[in-house]
């Protein structure tokens, strides 16, 4: 099972690419998401809570190119994965492309669902904080946590036909 959608971002494509490479970030905004852990060679380990309760992935980053795209793939699942393409509007504004795709277990309605819910959530999201960490980063008294390498009042992205 595959879902896509994607979000246009009032930022840089640079900017935009070193919040998606700060993985250990996720958790401020992604609320599923308590704590990621980098266990070296692109792999991470990520302490989810959500509706099925709490547990442990490991993921692999499977192929990053700067600014373009960062794929992955669950390793306790390696069906499970997906991937961010990031493609420049201008010098600032970027659209963001994320695909998840995951094996059907159980209900495929209610896991179809589901799987679009967390692609439009986690896009908006992201946003958000990108959007807000670039305001932050112009305001001195703000506590902007500078990028590194390595529920929103806004529309609902767009899902692509599939």
């Amino acid at each position: 099972m595959r879902k896509e959608s994607f979000i246009d971002i009032d930022v840089g494509i640079e900017h935009v690419f070193d919040h998606l490479m700060n993985i250990e970030d996720y958790p401020r905004f992604l609320d599923h998401v308590e704590k990621v852990e980098d266990l070296g060679d692109y792999r991470y380990r990520w302490h989810i809570n959500d509706r099925h309760g709490a547990r442990q992935c490991e993921y692999e980053l499977v192929d990053v190119r700067k600014n373009a795209l960062v794929s992955w793939r669950n390793l306790d699942q390696p069906e499970d994965g997906g991937r961010v393409r990031l493609h420049a509007h201008g010098p600032s504004r970027t659209r963001v492309n994320l695909t998840l795709e995951c094996h059907a277990r159980g209900d495929d309605t209610e896991r179809e669902r589901d799987l679009k819910r967390r692609t439009q959530t986690a896009l908006v999201c992201f946003m958000d904080y990108v959007e807000t960490r670039l305001l932050d980063a112009d305001d001195p008294d703000a506590d902007a946590h500078p990028p590194a390498y390595g529920e929103a009042k806004r529309p609902p992205p767009k899902s692509d036909p599939a």
